[in-house]
């Protein structure tokens, strides 16, 4: 009887769990419709508040959040370049400005007070001697300008067979410059951060950094973490808005902070190189004097990127051959010796397309100055 009881109970519970189950899916279905109708506002809201932040973001100021900076989902993609702004300035500004930066032959017409101040051709910013050395003694085959300028130094990199990028914020300058639209970037970092879509071998950077305020090295950084070595100087004093004037010393703590590794090797090897080049010189006479670069560049690694795979060739002095009475080397590949595959191998320096070089940059001052 008991079991049967047991029984009775549990038949019951089950009929009346069941009209509840009933009653819910009836109310369910009343409700449902506008339980959707909800649910589909509120995604709309949420979509069209992105939509409204993203917009907001990319035609104001392109900013990260300091601790997403450097990950590896912002940089799989190239950052959108942001163009400056054209200022108007009141006539007695213009006026002064004018005048200052043609006193100082500065470029720069129709830009902001702080870009410009590129020249039409700075000798003091140019060395063959030591772009031949970052090929075939550094290995360098990709490479981003970052102030280039007019793209004098680009094209050099361009011309050599080196994969090559001039970022450059000043529009007379891009108006002016000696490169295809393809090598170009527009960029202010004033606006917002910028970075290429791959990693590069090298970042260029000459007369560039004393113009960036710090509290822009937010923008002007993940420039430099997609790059395994950064060449870059500094100016010891005073020029067209030169905000950041600072001896080797602060520079090194800077990057250093960024997580790059100051090499005393490399500066030596550049700045050596740029003193043994400033004997060298255009057709016209005006020699390869690099100031800029023997005073005070100075070479950085980027660990987080040299140590990838596909810049494995850095770094491509020859490694066979030396001896205690001789260091110049070989390439390996004698008797027992492996060679090195192909890839690895440094672009060496072409003089034709040197020649090519010195002529373009030539032409290209005849025709900024009958443009002034």
């Amino acid at each position: 009887m008991k079991s049967d009881h047991r029984a009775i109970y549990t038949m019951k519970d089950q009929i009346k769990s069941s009209s509840i189950l009933k009653g819910v899916e009836k109310n369910f279905k009343a409700f449902y419709p506008g339980l959707l109708i909800i649910t589909c506002f509120l995604l709309i809201e949420h979509v069209v508040i992105i939509n409204t932040f993203i917009a907001k973001d990319t035609t104001n100021e392109q900013r990260l959040p300091s601790n997403k900076i450097g990950s590896s989902v912002i940089f799989n993609q190239e950052a959108i370049p942001l163009p400056s702004i054209k200022v108007q300035f009141k006539s007695s500004e213009a006026n002064t400005t004018s005048l200052l930066r043609k006193r100082e032959e500065f470029g720069g017409k129709g830009d902001g007070y702080h870009l410009g101040g590129f020249l039409e051709l700075d000798c003091n910013s140019l060395s063959p001697n030591t772009w031949k050395l970052m090929m075939e003694k550094v290995g360098i085959k990709s490479v981003v300008d970052v102030g280039c300028g007019r793209g004098i130094s680009t094209s050099f990199f361009s011309h050599q067979g080196i994969e090559s990028t001039c970022v450059e914020g000043s529009h007379d300058a891009i108006v002016r410059s000696v490169l295809p639209p393809k090598n170009i970037v527009e960029h202010d970092y004033s606006r917002g951060p910028w970075w290429p879509k791959n990693t590069v071998d090298a970042i260029w950077c000459v007369e560039f950094l004393e113009h960036v305020g710090r509290n822009f090295h937010q923008n002007l950084f993940p420039t430099f973490k997609k790059a395994a070595l950064i060449f870059a100087s500094h100016s010891n004093w005073g020029g067209w808005h030169h905000v950041e004037i600072h001896d080797d010393d602060w520079w090194i703590t800077k990057f250093e902070s960024q997580g790059f590794v100051h090499s005393k090797y490399l500066s030596k090897l550049i700045r050596n190189a740029a003193l043994d080049g400033m004997k060298e010189s255009f057709p016209n006479g005006r020699p390869f004097h690099a100031q800029h670069i023997w005073l005070s560049m100075q070479v950085f690694i980027n660990p987080a990127v040299s140590s990838l795979p596909e810049h494995d060739h850095l770094f491509s002095e020859v490694g066979c051959g030396k001896s205690r009475k001789t260091d110049i080397g070989r390439e390996c590949g004698e008797g027992e010796e492996t060679p090195l595959p192909a890839h690895y191998k440094p672009l060496i320096f072409d003089n034709d397309k040197f020649q090519q070089w010195q002529t373009l940059i030539m032409n290209s001052i005849n025709q900024t100055s009958n443009m002034q």
